[in-house]
């Protein structure tokens, strides 16, 4: 990805609300410094957290009558103890230095073994919290989009765009075979910001989307529905609540009858198969009154091949697109279909499956292949024994298998589906839908810069994508030809073999598996500009969608910016009171005389202190700063040593004064 692409700083993700969605992109190098501040500051809050909870405690068991020997080493350990660890540590020494003398005082000190481990639980969860500041692996980035623009090509003689669209294309199915359904890989599947576009609905025994009567056998019909696809969650349009559209299509597909709507013609010694699903209308008004022709079996199987060897071959897959405008065919030139598999409600299409010379190894019942028929004379080249073996090739020329497609776009700032127009047709789809975004059906075909600011936008640009990107699912098939089918890996040098009984409609389901990933990927490419001529955004709205698409990186770092200030401010918060808390209330002590005893304990329970202490007990000597953090004693004075004449009881040793000089006994 690069770096220009991607918007660096701070930036709302709407996906997670206005707050909590506040987010902090940086590079990899600059997020990992973050990290690896983030994980140092944890234990210094832990130390410095510890340090104001144990003033806090010394101070309320602090008191001016006598006590045991149980509360007052408790005290030192609350003075003493730099981190929960040690504190923890301490008291548990303490308790098992008393566990056999003053049994009913432990639970005295228990509290502070219970704090201290609560503590320590407390810092080590906040540390393993912090990192989900960052998501290692792939972060969602946005895309800054100065790039933006919508390819499209000039004339059917533009080789670079044709490339442009079919390297596209190719990717797309590519990336369905590896991220979507059962044989999810992982490789690779980390761009977008949904791994893959659902699919609601898959019903294999649907109704038969034409009249009954031309579907081969009821419950033969497939049907695929994405239910409603929202830009910011599935497209990774990065819009406010309210401010987004949901997109939905439909695909229903099933072979179709042949019997009835075929003819035969010869043209000097070869015989073709005309199919009548409807008539063909040339630029010029010409009409033909066939849909498809294709060469016969006889010609596929065997005159096309010495011998009747077969050695290599591969499927022909045609391709017949119709449009309805206005719940009624459109009469440019094209494909129009016969009244039985016409649709007001969805555009038509008829793809056709010609053998082309690829025989069978076993015989195949699927409704769409058909290949039941044996194949006589035939040998496949590569096979010593292949005489031996059965081989078998389609019933008829080519099959021809019809296909319905539905789209729907709607508003989400309406509620639940009010804001949808009905399943259509992509062009009366996207007319009647106008209406939830505050457009009439005229504003659809004047200027974008004509509709700058307006809500209506946010259908003219991805509809506009839709339409450009060709992103619908047979004409996904046309762009990929017989690289479509799944078959063919199960195909060798024109030999095919066993497939299982559903095949066409796993075919189907790798088209819209495709057709999904080519949406997906339309708006991404889009935001990052095509290599290619494109229309570029024309008005502040378009800019707006252009600078909004998100997608995943692992060349990136994105911090959630609430999590991070609530982490830095807190932190601060806590150091910063740590290192006040102390001379705050030793100004409140001289001042006011406020809780005097409470300081002076807390003070002279520092290490340093008790070791003046100690050895004032044995010669007062000429110490300062009693109330001070560090005593200090006169220049060169004397202290006593240790005396262990007793080992196990080693005190300091008494001291004697002679003048100024003090020497030990």
């Amino acid at each position: 990805m690069d770096k220009a692409n991607v918007y660096l700083g701070v930036w709302t993700n709407h996906s997670n609300g206005t707050i909590l969605g506040a987010t902090l992109t940086t590079t990899q190098r600059q997020g990992a410094i973050l990290i690896a501040f983030t994980g140092f500051l944890i234990p210094v809050v832990a130390s410095s957290f510890w340090k104001l909870a144990c003033l806090i405690l010394h101070r309320i068991h602090s008191t001016s009558e006598p006590r045991d020997a149980i509360h007052h080493q408790r005290q030192v350990i609350l003075r003493n103890s730099p981190s929960p660890d040690t504190g923890l540590v301490s008291s548990i020494q303490a308790i098992w230095a008393w566990r056999t003398k003053r049994r009913e005082s432990l639970p005295r000190i228990l509290p502070l073994v219970g704090y201290a481990t609560t503590c320590i639980s407390i810092f080590t969860v906040a540390g393993g919290l912090s990192s989900q500041i960052y998501t290692a692996g792939s972060t969602q980035v946005l895309l800054k989009g100065e790039k933006c623009g919508i390819p499209y090509v000039k004339s059917s003689n533009d080789s670079a765009a044709m490339s442009y669209f079919s390297e596209r294309t190719a990717n797309a199915a590519n990336y369905a075979q590896q991220c979507y359904g059962e044989n999810y890989a992982g490789i690779g599947c980390d761009m977008f910001v949904t791994k893959s576009l659902p699919t609601v609905l898959t019903d294999y025994d649907a109704d038969c989307p034409f009249q009954g009567h031309m579907c081969r056998g009821n419950g033969t019909s497939l049907r695929l529905d994405t239910g409603y696809i929202d830009s910011n969650h599935h497209l990774g349009l990065n819009l406010p609540k309210g401010r987004g559209f949901a997109y939905r299509t439909v695909l229903s597909c099933s072979p179709i009858i042949t019997e009835g709507y075929t003819t035969s013609s010869i043209v000097g010694n070869r015989t073709s198969v005309n199919y009548h699903y409807g008539i063909l209308r040339a630029p010029d008004g010409t009409v033909i009154n066939h849909t498809f022709q294709s060469e016969d079996l006889d010609i596929q199987y065997y005159r096309n091949h010495i011998r009747g060897v077969i050695s290599s071959q591969n499927y022909k897959l045609t391709v017949l697109e119709s449009e309805t405008i206005n719940g009624k065919n459109n009469l440019t030139p094209g494909f129009i279909p016969n009244p039985e598999i016409s649709r007001a409600d969805g555009d038509v299409s008829i793809v056709f499956l010609a053998g082309n010379g690829v025989i069978f190894s076993q015989p195949m019942d699927d409704q769409w292949y058909r290949a039941t028929v044996p194949a006589r004379n035939v040998t496949i080249s590569y096979m010593s024994n292949s005489s031996k073996s059965p081989t078998y090739m389609p019933k008829e020329a080519a099959s021809p298998l019809g296909c319905v497609e539905q789209h729907q776009w709607c508003n989400t700032a309406y509620s639940g589906e009010s804001g949808c127009g009905p399943l259509a047709s992509i062009y009366d789809s996207y007319r009647v839908a106008a209406v939830f975004f505050n457009l009439t059906k005229e504003e659809l075909s004047t200027p974008q810069d004509s509709v700058d600011g307006g809500i209506g936008t946010r259908l003219i640009w991805p509809g506009l994508i839709r339409r450009y990107w060709n992103t619908g699912a047979i004409t996904t098939v046309a762009a990929l030809g017989e690289t479509s089918l799944l078959s063919q890996r199960l195909l060798t040098r024109g030999v095919q073999s066993a497939l299982p009984q559903n095949q066409w409609q796993l075919d189907v389901t790798n088209w819209w598996n495709a057709s999904l990933a080519s949406l997906q990927s339309s708006f991404v490419y889009t935001a990052m500009g095509p290599t290619i001529q494109s229309f570029p955004p024309l008005n502040n709205e378009e800019r707006s969608l252009c600078n909004s698409q998100k997608i995943l990186s692992n060349a990136y770092s994105s911090f959630n910016l609430l999590a991070l200030l609530l982490i830095y401010i807190t932190s601060s918060l806590i150091i910063i009171f740590s290192y006040v808390a102390e001379p705050l209330l030793a100004c409140l002590s001289r001042r006011y005389k406020y809780k005097q005893y409470e300081l002076l304990e807390w003070t002279t329970n520092t290490s340093l202190q008790l070791h003046r202490l100690a050895h004032e007990s044995t010669s007062p000597g000429s110490w300062s700063g009693g109330a001070d953090k560090v005593p200090t004693t006169t220049q060169n004075e004397m202290l006593a040593h240790l005396d262990i004449s007793n080992p196990v009881h080693p005190v300091l040793a008494q001291l004697e004064s002679s003048g100024s000089d003090t020497t030990p006994k």
